[in-house]
């Protein structure tokens, strides 16, 4: 009678674990520039400083153009990666508290996806 390992093991192909991490990054990236125009939408009708607003925005922008750049880095390690590398994901997608972001990295169908500026009740 053997044992069964309690924890399923399951190998992508690194180019696809690298896809799937770089898709999630670009989405990450275009819910920080919805964020970055609302923002700036405020700034412009001055209902904050601006001074203060505008220290805000810098970051917010230097944050969006970072997720583009890693999910542009990790796309073009993806496409280099010979489809034989596999990795297993398991371990790692069991780290992410956020349902979506997990489901996406594993490879599953998303959910319906809370839109940005939505309440997300748990």
């Amino acid at each position: 009678m053997g044992t069964e390992p309690l924890i399923r093991t399951r190998t992508i192909a690194l180019s696809d674990a690298l896809s799937r991490a770089a898709t999630e990054l670009r989405r990450m990236e275009t819910q920080g520039r919805a964020l970055e125009d609302r923002v700036g939408a405020h700034v412009t009708a001055g209902t904050q400083t601006i001074q203060d607003l505008h220290v805000a925005l810098q970051g917010l922008d230097h944050m969006v153009q970072s997720l583009d750049a890693v999910a542009g880095y990790l796309d073009r390690l993806a496409e280099g990666a010979p489809p034989q590398l596999r990795v297993d994901i398991d371990h790692a997608v069991a780290a992410i508290r956020l349902r979506d972001l997990s489901n996406a990295l594993a490879g599953h169908t998303p959910a319906e996806r809370v839109r940005s500026g939505d309440v997300d009740l748990f």
